[in-house]
């Protein structure tokens, strides 16, 4: 079982560039870094995370074994079904939006609550360190306009109050035994528990590719056995995406 170094600062940029820091320095495996404050969070593609007051920010080292060529998908989405699965437990109607956004999934349209941002610099498979970012809105109360309409908290989904340390442990917990799964090799329990909360498996979404811009837009079928998000598109072809941000939509 992983044993977790935390280490609580005030404030920071970001928690993922504090671990990479500390990554840089030797630190071990399970070293995790909580802010109470980020100034300028990072979310996928380049997009910011908003650092609001009452909200949980952290970070974690992963040191796969260098033998080990780890699918870094699979290491993405076992943090998903653990942040899910944990709000679950505290009573958010969670689930996930492929690959690894944390929604509000009890109605529509569906309210983002927590974020993932797992970075390496390995190119074929995981050889080196991997930075897990985790940002969940908590206690958060009231959000910016701009991001208001699709933004949510456990604290606005069950209008209760939360410890921020007990659910970052308790992600970790969950989080541990799917690492060491994935270190294994064993993609397919994990993707099991993954479509067992992915809400856009029967869902109309358009995929926008993050760096040319082209939208697709199809019926999602099925997650694979790689991660991959399976979608019909207009006129019956079937296509895999391995990247890329999704919106849902109403029909095709």
């Amino acid at each position: 079982m992983t044993q977790f170094n935390i280490i609580n600062i005030d404030e920071t940029d970001s928690t993922n560039n504090e671990v990479k820091k500390l990554a840089a320095k030797g630190f071990p495996h399970g070293t995790v870094v909580r802010a109470e404050r980020q100034t300028a969070g990072k979310g996928r593609s380049g997009k910011s995370w908003s650092s609001v007051d009452g909200g949980l920010f952290f970070s974690v080292l992963l040191r796969p074994p260098a033998e080990m060529a780890v699918n870094p998908g699979m290491i993405t989405l076992s943090a998903g079904i653990a942040a899910a699965e944990t709000a679950r437990s505290f009573g958010v109607k969670a689930g996930v939006k492929w690959p690894n956004d944390v929604l509000a999934g009890g109605r529509k349209p569906y309210r983002k609550f927590c974020g993932i941002l797992a970075e390496t610099s390995a190119e074929d498979g995981v050889s080196g360190p991997v930075v897990l970012g985790i940002g969940v809105n908590v206690n958060i109360k009231k959000f910016p306009t701009d991001i208001a309409g699709i933004a949510t908290s456990m604290y606005l989904e069950t209008g209760g109050a939360f410890d921020s340390v007990l659910i970052m442990e308790s992600i970790l917990q969950a989080f541990t035994p799917l690492y060491y799964k994935a270190l294994d090799g064993d993609s397919a329990l994990i993707i099991a528990r993954y479509k067992q909360l992915c809400l856009n498996i029967g869902e109309v979404v358009t995929l926008t590719n993050t760096v040319t811009g082209e939208r697709i837009t199809g019926l999602v079928l099925d997650v694979d056995g790689g991660g991959g998000l399976v979608m019909r598109l207009e006129y019956g072809s079937v296509y895999t995406a391995w990247s890329g941000e999704v919106t849902f939509n109403e029909k095709l």
